[in-house]
């Protein structure tokens, strides 16, 4: 329960730090704090649903991409292990 919450405020932090950034970087870009609420919630729960879609999609199509550019398949190998044991504790 406790990683849950950690990894929610996470996802919720890095939403509104983006949006935040933008905000200051882009001209014309407003939000209203509704907006930014439901933006942040919008995009973390995105955030949330596609990681474990994009992380297995790298596992799968990263080797050929690696093999063009010279990368071994130990070194894929030893990097997405290590992602997996930090993503599952």
């Amino acid at each position: 329960m406790i990683r849950f919450l950690i990894r929610l405020a996470i996802y919720v932090g890095t939403a509104a730090l983006a949006l935040l950034v933008a905000s200051w970087i882009l001209p014309g870009f407003t939000l209203t704090l509704s907006g930014f609420i439901i933006a942040v919630a919008v995009f973390a729960l995105a955030q949330r649903i596609l990681t474990p879609f994009i992380v297995n999609m790298a596992r799968k199509y990263a080797p050929a991409a690696l093999g063009a550019s010279g990368s071994s398949r130990r070194s894929l190998r030893c990097c997405s292990r290590a992602y997996s044991l930090a993503v599952s504790r």
